[in-house]
């Protein structure tokens, strides 16, 4: 959702507000947990240890779990937060069984893994909402253009979306969010792109009839961090979890990496008698070489699960330093 007003103050110069609220409806990402799938071969009549994989010529009877084979797939892409049919080969017999897993589908006491009674089996429902307010105006006059925002917004809920930025995984839509339950403990927070404060100033110049000269300034407070480390009692996925010293530390709540601030330039030249067809530009970013931290290391344990107070919090990345480019734009 989107309202807001803008109020042309005169003939130059007007001013205005908007308030944003976007809500994540349904996201798609992959589940590599077979327990719940197990879980229901035992619960529809499948026999064996569904915790020592076989292939389906190891099976003593027809029925035993074979996990090792072509049928029976460990991840799956599915919808979180929603029932799922997975169609798969649970003892490599060649016939695909109908697996169905609510949503809201919990582990039961006795359970084949020992796993809490309550917990839901797909883990949790995909989350992520962002609340802004910006404050922006605009000013035109004869040889001069301005234009500057200010918003207040905040980012939070358990996935990014298609990318995992805080620990640099790229893979679209396969992230390690939703595999297992345990990687969404502590999940829901500030996510990387909570950047609470934002300014941007964009102005330009008209010097004559052929030169022109430009900025644009943006200035950001920081990213949340994280400690990532060992989960207390699951630790399939290394130093992964939302815990750090056994201790659950929600996403976000670590700290926050610098603000950053950077001052672009640039001066632009059309000679008269290319009736405009044709210009130069040089453009100068960052043209006061800021170097602030827009990253760090944010594993608080090793893979190990033991602390890493040499490295935790380290810069990984800054600030593109001072660049020039030089342009030429010839239309026809």
């Amino acid at each position: 959702y989107i309202l807001g007003f803008q109020k042309q103050l005169n003939d130059n110069f007007s001013v205005g507000v908007r308030g944003i609220y976007r809500d994540l409806k349904r996201a798609i990402d992959d589940t590599c947990d077979y327990r719940p799938i197990i879980q229901w071969a035992y619960d529809n009549g499948f026999t064996g240890d569904g915790g020592v994989f076989i292939t389906p010529d190891q099976r003593t009877q027809d029925s035993d779990i074979a996990a090792y084979n072509p049928g029976f797939a460990f991840c799956h892409l599915y919808n979180p937060g929603s029932d799922v049919v997975f169609r798969m080969d649970i003892n490599g017999d060649g016939t695909l069984e109908t697996v169905n897993i609510g949503a809201d589908e919990v582990w039961e006491e006795g359970n084949a893994f020992g796993l809490t009674p309550g917990m839901v089996k797909l883990g949790p429902a995909a989350k992520r909402t962002y609340q802004a307010v910006e404050i922006f105006f605009e000013g035109n006059w004869d040889k001069f253009f301005l234009q500057g925002s200010y918003t207040w917004a905040q980012n939070k809920g358990n996935t990014e979306g298609g990318v995992k930025s805080d620990i640099g995984q790229s893979d679209t839509n396969v992230t390690q969010d939703f595999d297992y339950p345990e990687l969404g403990e502590g999940a829901y927070g500030y996510l990387p792109n909570d950047r609470r404060h934002t300014l941007k100033l964009f102005g330009n110049y008209l010097i004559n009839d052929e030169w022109s000269v430009g900025g644009n300034l943006l200035v950001q407070s920081g990213r949340p961090e994280n400690c990532f480390g060992f989960h207390p009692i699951s630790s399939g996925y290394g130093n992964s979890y939302f815990y750090c010293g056994g201790v659950q530390v929600p996403r976000g709540s670590a700290g926050r990496t610098p603000w950053t601030k950077s001052l672009d330039m640039n001066v632009r030249y059309a000679p008269a008698f290319a009736d405009g067809n044709l210009a130069f530009k040089i453009d100068v970013f960052n043209i006061f070489n800021a170097d602030s931290v827009t990253a760090v290391d944010e594993a608080g344990e090793d893979s190990n699960g033991s602390p890493r107070p040499l490295y935790y919090l380290t810069p990984t990345n800054w600030q593109a330093p001072r660049s020039v480019r030089f342009s030429v734009q010839y239309d026809f």
